[in-house]
């Protein structure tokens, strides 16, 4: 089988790879005939079309590029490399260099009052605190990408700062803001026919078909995006669609389709030195591998992505990246009150001309007004960092104890599970066989446990909706019966520990419902009265005698949930079903 998988991909990537590389050969070509300052305009001109094809020759023309621009005192192409190769080197993982051009190419665009190279700037920089997981600065760039390119005019800028917010958007699981701005910037590019902002827009509607469990529209539109990328020989966006292509069979249940999408994306990322997705599409398959219970070949993936991840990005990097991060915005405030004392000073000088006693009297007011502007400058910027930073450790602790346990526990898990697949396999004694495979299903549904709990603990609220939309997920993969969702109020908050609880007491009824009641329908409802929330779990399966004491422990870790969270739970049952109805104050 593996000999035909790769086979497959071998066929369908090498006539566009091919064609890819002679293009970008073909446009280096030209460079000899050009003045140096031509050149340099020229790469800047082709330089999606060199690093889509080979992410080091992009930096070396890139670099090229910028030894003419500093040679020949160009500072618009100087920075305009800079962004390039910036975004080069965020494509290849290297984060901190990224950051470096980043902020060099900031200065220069800023120095010059260039409000499009600023906001395309911007938006950049906002990819890059995206993927860092600094959501509030990505959203803040973004608001002021937007409003300098609109100021500008240019649509291409405004399209990619819709493109990127939804994608944070995305992240944060709000889905209706999300689509929102990608069909905002849809809009934007199929006027202006940009096909290749066209293939992003398409790929991240397909994302948000995902998560929304519309399959079949995600793979529609994925489609759509993967024959552009390929008329335009684009190797970069071809391996990032296949890659999502892959992920939406995973997210559909059919981990067999979705293992061919995800060998080729590999090998078009490894191709062109994509390492960041490379690490992404490894991760993959070994999710891949371990939906099929190939445990060990999930943990071969898994092993090889840590490899990668820790020479492209460890912990102690991440923190030198963000002290790098404040200490650049520090210094440029520090600047900016350098200025502004400057330009005080100038001021009073001005006024020294004036007059001697209007000068004694203006000097005074002057000096006490600037000492108070100063202070409260202060005060006002140590009170700002000090929320940030708060801010950026709180969320910073979040997502460090969820990579925690999915790197440490949830590998050690996947380790579990494979060590008892393979003793069951090697035992020759039957009873000693189940119970291994018992355990072994044991250790994959503790697996399934720790990833819903992850979900719960990297935000600080979700919506009624969000809860919905997981509790959807779980009942696609349980059952192939309907399961319908009846909701009046779709936008309440809820903590973690509450949405955790609400998704635990829904997946406990849902599963007793399909174990014992044998219905032929079931329906989740959220209603709101007098303050309490309430879930309801209906089926119109068998009922039974809830005067009975039930055998399990269902009833009882769903009555425990509820109340931990100061609510209340009923179960009634009889011929036409049964109703378990969670209730809680909020």
């Amino acid at each position: 089988m593996n000999s035909h998988i790769i086979l497959y991909f071998l066929l369908i990537c090498l006539a566009p790879a091919l064609s890819a590389q002679s293009s970008a050969d073909s446009l280096v070509a030209l460079l000899p005939d050009m003045s140096e300052q031509q050149q340099a305009e020229f790469i800047n001109e082709q330089f999606y079309t060199f690093y889509s094809n080979d992410f080091d020759k992009a930096v070396a023309l890139g670099q090229q590029a910028l030894d003419i621009a500093k040679r020949q005192n160009l500072p618009t192409i100087e920075a305009l490399t800079l962004k390039n190769l910036g975004v080069v080197h965020y494509l290849k993982g290297d984060y901190e260099k990224a950051l470096d051009f980043y902020q060099h190419s900031l200065d220069l665009y800023e120095g010059q009052k260039d409000l499009v190279g600023e906001g395309d700037l911007l938006r950049e920089m906002a990819n890059y605190f995206k993927k860092t997981g600094q959501h509030e600065k990505a959203l803040t760039n973004l608001e002021k990408a937007i409003q300098l390119c609109m100021e500008a005019g240019d649509t291409a800028c405004i399209s990619a700062s819709y493109d990127i917010r939804g994608v944070v958007y995305l992240e944060l699981e709000k889905l209706d803001e999300a689509e929102r701005n990608f069909n905002q910037e849809l809009d934007l590019l199929e006027r202006s026919g940009d096909q290749k902002g066209l293939s992003y827009a398409l790929d991240n509607l397909a994302a948000v078909a995902t998560m929304r469990g519309f399959y079949e529209k995600s793979v529609s539109l994925l489609q759509r995006s993967l024959g552009i990328r390929q008329r335009m020989g684009d190797v970069h966006g071809e391996a990032i669609t296949i890659n999502n292509m892959g992920e939406t069979q995973l997210q559909a249940g059919n981990p067999s389709k979705a293992l061919p999408y995800f060998l080729e994306a590999l090998h078009k990322s490894e191709a062109i030195g994509y390492n960041d997705l490379r690490r992404h599409v490894m991760m993959m398959l070994s999710d891949c591998h371990s939906a099929m219970g190939s445990d060990a070949l999930a943990m071969e993936w898994l092993q090889k992505s840590y490899a990668l991840k820790d020479s492209m990005f460890n912990e102690e990097r991440s923190r030198q990246l963000a002290e790098m991060a404040t200490k650049y915005e520090t210094e440029k405030k520090e600047k900016e009150l350098v200025r502004q004392e400057a330009k005080l000073q100038r001021r009073n000088a001005f006024l020294l001309l004036a007059g001697v006693l209007f000068l004694a009297a203006l000097g005074v007011f002057w000096s006490v007004l600037r000492q108070q502007r100063q202070k409260r400058r202060e005060a006002e910027l140590q009170a700002e960092l000090a929320t940030s930073e708060a801010a950026n450790r709180l969320q910073e602790e979040r997502l460090r104890i969820s990579r925690d346990l999915h790197d440490n526990l949830g590998a050690e898990l996947t380790i579990i599970g494979s060590t008892l697949s393979r003793k069951a396999f090697q035992s020759n004694d039957n009873k000693e066989k189940q119970e291994l495979e018992a355990i072994g299903g044991n250790a994959r549904q503790a697996m399934g446990m720790l990833r819903e709990t992850i979900w719960a603990i990297r935000h600080e609220q979700f919506t009624v909706q969000q809860l919905a939309e997981k509790i959807g997920d779980f009942a696609v993969r349980a059952t192939p019966l309907p399961v319908d969702f009846d909701m009046t109020e779709m936008s309440l908050l809820l903590s973690p520990s509450q949405t955790l609880n609400l998704y635990r007491i829904a997946q406990e009824a849902i599963t007793n419902a399909l174990k014992h009641a044998e219905p032929s329908d079931i329906k989740v409802a959220f209603s709101i009265s007098d303050n309490y929330l309430k879930m309801s779990v209906i089926n119109n399966g068998k009922g039974f005698n809830t005067q009975q004491q039930p055998t399990g422990n269902g009833l009882g870790n769903m009555r425990t949930r509820i109340e931990e969270l100061g609510g209340k739970l009923a179960v009634s049952s009889g011929e036409n079903g049964t109703v378990v109805t969670a209730e809680m104050p909020f």
